[in-house]
This record gives structure tokens, C-alpha cells and sequence, in this order.
């Protein structure tokens, strides 16, 4: 294959897979927002339903309800959220060996130790569990207040509404945000890595999120160039890849951004990067 039309094609294949980490994502969010909504029915149900035993049993039977509805929330929301992170560990995998193999380089498609996919899908299980439970507690609350008298029903369902609709809700989105694209960030980076070792000069480009309001720093590491097993340089830290657990917390949750592969020729917008034959020269040549 001529080297142009490799390098265009490692390019395109390279940008396309780009785009399937904001799917995985927005997927799981979606069902996410999904169970959470199931337990809100539910416990707003149990809330309504009459019944004319003791204020003690009905608190009872009322926490029974609320704990299982929370328990379903749990089970379903872990389950796919970790399937969302496998999903995109894979997807990482993919978005490396895929511009190789579209470009007619074979690199073997590489066998990546899964201890830190079982240990995210860990954290994001535990994680999960700690809001559900947070919630429970919350709502408790509300309705020994309803029981007692102390709040009506329709300040009871107002304030359910607010406890799912808040802070257990804003956490279990950005846990899994950030969790499934630190999975796909870190197969990514241990595919291209081993990627490295085979093909000379490959290097990475940072590439920001299309948020309305990202990062400053990020932005400005947009479009930076790094050989393979060099960091980036993004708010004063050295990050490998976006969301790199050894990046902080501030520069880290919640980002959106991607680091795609780059190898001689591969486009750059309307541009053409060149690399040296040393790695050591990156440059970004504009069209004629």
C-alpha cells in the first residue's frame, strides 16, 4: 500500500474509533438515569398506596419498599456500569489495533493484562452500593417525618424527588463517566505501548471533549504530540492519557477528552503531521 494512503487510512480508522467511547458512555448514563427513575415510581407508589395499619408498621413496610427499590437500583445500575466499562476497555483495544490494521500493519491484536478492567469494575460496583446506601439513609429520614406527621405527603414525594434527582444521582454519572473512560484510556494505553515496540515512531495526540465548558487546560493540550510512551503535559501534570489515575482528581473526573495515535502522514485537520525519523522531530506541514 502506498504510504500516503496508509497513513490516510490509519488516520480515518483512528478518528472513527474515537467515537464510540461518547457512545458507551451516553449509553450507560441513559440506563443509569433509567433505574433511577424505576425506584423513584416505586417508592413514590409505596408513598401513596393507603392502608390503614399502625404509623409503626407502615413505616416499616414503607422501608421494606424503599430498601428494595434501592436494591434493584443497585443491582442494575453495577451491572451495567461495569458491562459499560468492559465495553469500553475493549473499545480502547480497538482504537489502536484497528488504524494499524486499516493502514495493512498487523500488530497482533495485544493481550492485555485485565487487572485494572476487574479493578475499576470493582470501584464502580462499590461506588454504586455507597450511593445507593446514602439514599436509603436520606430517605428514611423523609419518611419518619411523613409517618409522624411532621410532613405532608406532597412535601414527602417533593423532597423523594429531590434526594434521587440530586446528589446520588450527580454522583453515579460522573463515577461511571469517569470510570468507563479511564477503562477505555488505560487498555488504549497498554494496546499502544505494545503498539511501540513494533512499529517505529508511533506517536499520540490529546485531543479535547466537545463539552461547552471544558477545561482550560485541556484545551490548550488540545491537538499536543507525544511519542507513545511519552506523558503529556496538561495543567502543569504529566498525564499519559486522559484520566490517568496518577493525574488529579481536578484534572481528571469527569473529562471527556481522547488520545488517538498518530503515525507519519496521518492528518491533522486540513494539515499533515511529519515525524522525524528519530521521533525526535514532530511537525504539523500545511497543505499547499
Amino acid at each position: 500500500m502506498d504510504p500516503e494512503e496508509s497513513a490516510r487510512r490509519f488516520a480515518e480508522a483512528a478518528e472513527l474509533e474515537s467515537a464510540l467511547l461518547p457512545r458507551i458512555q451516553k449509553d450507560t448514563l441513559a440506563e443509569l438515569v433509567k433505574q433511577l427513575e424505576i425506584a423513584e415510581r416505586a417508592i413514590l407508589d409505596a408513598l401513596q398506596s393507603s392502608t390503614s395499619v399502625s404509623a409503626q408498621l407502615r413505616l416499616r413496610q414503607m422501608r421494606d419498599e424503599v430498601e428494595q427499590a434501592l436494591e434493584d437500583f443497585r443491582q442494575a445500575a453495577a451491572s451495567s456500569t461495569t458491562a459499560g466499562a468492559q465495553q469500553a476497555w475493549d473499545a480502547g483495544i480497538r482504537s489502536i489495533v484497528a488504524p494499524f490494521d486499516a493502514a495493512g500493519v498487523s500488530i497482533l491484536g495485544p493481550q492485555i493484562d485485565a487487572g485494572a478492567l476487574m479493578a475499576t469494575q470493582r470501584f464502580l460496583t462499590n461506588r454504586i452500593g455507597d450511593i445507593s446506601l446514602r439514599a436509603l439513609n436520606q430517605l428514611n429520614g423523609a419518611l419518619v417525618q411523613n409517618i409522624i406527621g411532621s410532613s405532608p405527603l406532597s412535601d414527602t414525594i417533593t423532597l423523594v424527588q429531590r434526594i434521587l434527582g440530586g446528589a446520588p444521582r450527580a454522583r453515579a454519572m460522573t463515577v461511571a463517566y469517569t470510570e468507563i473512560g479511564r477503562a477505555h484510556s488505560i487498555s488504549q494505553n497498554e494496546s499502544l505501548q505494545q503498539a511501540g515496540h513494533v512499529v517505529p515512531n508511533v506517536h499520540k495526540r490529546w485531543l479535547k471533549s466537545g463539552k461547552l465548558h471544558p477545561r482550560a487546560a485541556h484545551v490548550h493540550a488540545h491537538n499536543q504530540i507525544r511519542r507513545y510512551d511519552e506523558a503529556y503535559v496538561v495543567g502543569g501534570e504529566n498525564l499519559m492519557f486522559p484520566r490517568d489515575p496518577d493525574g488529579s482528581a481536578e484534572n481528571t473526573i469527569n473529562c471527556g477528552c481522547f488520545s488517538i495515535p498518530v503515525v507519519d502522514g496521518s492528518s491533522f485537520g486540513a494539515s499533515t503531521i511529519r515525524i522525524g525519523p528519530n521521533g525526535g522531530v514532530r511537525k504539523v506541514v500545511l497543505p499547499r
